[in-house]
């Protein structure tokens, strides 16, 4: 999934890179799922269809997913 973080803030392009021993199956659920994307990205993820809110220590960022992989 591509997200848009439809914050406030002025875009900001990151970069980052992580090294993981599974197979591409796990690590899509890794990175499309809430309750991956808690164990790694960030404290909390809620959706509702394509709207995601992401919390890091009591922060909120909202995106949206405009692309699906």
């Amino acid at each position: 999934h591509l997200f848009d973080l439809t914050h406030s803030m002025a875009r900001v392009q990151v970069k980052m890179e992580f090294m993981f021993k599974a197979s591409p199956s796990i690590l899509y659920l890794f990175v499309t799922q809430p309750t991956g994307l808690v164990r790694w990205f960030c404290d909390k993820v809620d959706n509702i269809g394509d709207r995601y809110t992401f919390s890091w220590e009591g922060d909120e960022e909202e995106a949206v997913m405009v692309d699906d992989l």
